[in-house]
């Protein structure tokens, strides 16, 4: 789920910039940079949507992403959930009397119930 940066204060943005700049593992090449110009780089990707903040639910977790990338992740998580809930339907006991009751099912809060 992308979160809107106006929704956090200052301070966290601050701080999700700078645990995103210092992770372990993270390589800016041969030149080094001092963190306070990585930070202005990453806020300026913030201010333009190329990085947006990410709440991952499973998880629980916040990151910076890629616009791309979280796009692309909230598409794969739209179709699993769709796929989910067809799966669903069709492994529901009550989908067997569907047709025998005439009736129509609607599916709400993990369960499908009659109309």
């Amino acid at each position: 789920m992308i979160i809107p940066v106006q929704q956090l204060s200052a301070d966290a943005v601050q701080g999700l910039i700078e645990e995103f700049i210092t992770r372990e593992g993270t390589d800016y090449g041969e030149m080094e940079i001092a963190l306070s110009d990585k930070v202005e780089q990453v806020r300026a990707q913030l201010a333009s949507g190329e990085v947006v903040i990410v709440f991952d639910t499973t998880a629980e977790s916040v990151s910076l992403q890629s616009r791309l990338e979280a796009d692309r992740n909230e598409r794969e998580l739209q179709q699993s959930l769709n796929s989910d809930s067809v799966e669903a339907y069709f492994n529901n006991p009550k989908s067997d009397q569907w047709e025998a009751d005439g009736g129509q099912w609607e599916y709400s809060d993990g369960d499908f119930n009659d109309v």
